[in-house]
């Protein structure tokens, strides 16, 4: 009786791992990352960084900070764009060769081939600028996580619909990298929410007071008045800073969910960031964060391409 008694829950055991191993699979061979998601999340992550460069000088960047007096091009920066011809030599050229960069990834025209230079732009704003803007390092790490992904499409454009289904192989790299992207861009919200617990203005609920009034960033017209006052009470101040890190949490957890969830997180990320730039501007930072987000909560079942639409329709 034991005997038998074992040899069932052995069958049933290994019914579930069939049953799981089968699922695991079908999961992996479903997943490919060409969707709307992923093209609008792509350019927008260009255009986030197009806005500084086309709006802000560029020596803005560049200017003396301690050691640095021209762009940072120490050890692997070296490879910088803007360490080409030495760092405080063409920077209006070089400007205007990331402006290219950037807008070839912003219309989508082969991410097989601009999703490399669109790493290579990143990383030199990312890692030359001596004042770099807050959202180049959040570009240059989403950059790099999508870059499997561009170089496994062969598409003309990013914004076309597929033609066909991936390989399982490319579908497994859609599967990894889609769900090392989540988790990173969990991580980043997670990890500034928990971080401003351990600042004092934040814990007890007094930072938004000091944020919105800062002189470099603090709120701006229309809003100004409404935001002051919210702020001059106790208990307005609280409930924003707080709001901060709340939204940072279940953003981040909901990243990490079902796809329903995911979106649903997506939108939280959208009011976020809108009640950021609406505050304190940073346009750029919360364009690239949303742009993360959109790239993060891709499904991944693309619509395929029939006779009668060749691009992603708004809707999907």
């Amino acid at each position: 009786m034991p005997l038998e008694m074992y040899s069932n829950i052995l069958q049933r055991f290994n019914q579930n791992i069939r049953r799981e191993s089968f699922n695991i699979v079908n999961f992996i061979a479903s997943q490919d990352h060409r969707t709307f998601w992923f093209a609008s999340g792509r350019s927008l992550l260009a255009f986030a960084q197009l806005t500084f460069l086309l709006t802000t000088p560029f020596i803005s960047f560049i200017v003396p900070v301690g050691a640095n007096t021209s762009a940072k091009c120490d050890g692997v920066r070296s490879v910088s764009l803007l360490c080409i011809y030495g760092g405080d030599n063409y920077l209006d050229q070089k400007r205007w060769i990331l402006i290219f960069i950037l807008t070839i990834v912003l219309v989508g025209i082969y991410p097989r081939y601009t999703g490399i230079f669109h790493v290579w732009a990143t990383f030199s704003m990312s890692t030359s600028f001596t004042l770099p803007d807050g959202g180049d390092a959040i570009a240059f790490i989403v950059s790099v996580f999508i870059l499997p992904l561009c170089l496994i499409d062969s598409r003309v454009n990013h914004w076309s619909r597929p033609k066909d289904k991936y390989s399982i192989s490319f579908s497994a790299v859609c599967a990894g990298t889609s769900i090392a992207t989540r988790f990173q861009i969990a991580f980043i919200y997670l990890h500034s929410a928990i971080a401003k617990m351990g600042v004092e203005e934040w814990a007890n609920g007094a930072a938004e007071y000091y944020i919105v009034r800062d002189l470099g960033f603090g709120i701006s017209d229309p809003f100004k008045n409404f935001v002051l006052s919210l702020t001059d009470n106790p208990w307005g101040t609280l409930t924003l800073s707080w709001s901060a890190i709340i939204f940072g949490i279940v953003i981040a957890v909901c990243i990490l969910l079902g796809k329903k969830t995911r979106i649903f997180g997506f939108y939280l990320d959208l009011v976020f960031h809108f009640a950021i730039i609406v505050m304190i501007g940073l346009w750029s930072f919360a364009l690239t964060m949303i742009a993360a987000a959109a790239i993060a909560v891709n499904s991944n079942i693309p619509y395929y391409r029939s006779k009668e639409s060749e691009f992603f329709d708004i809707e999907e």
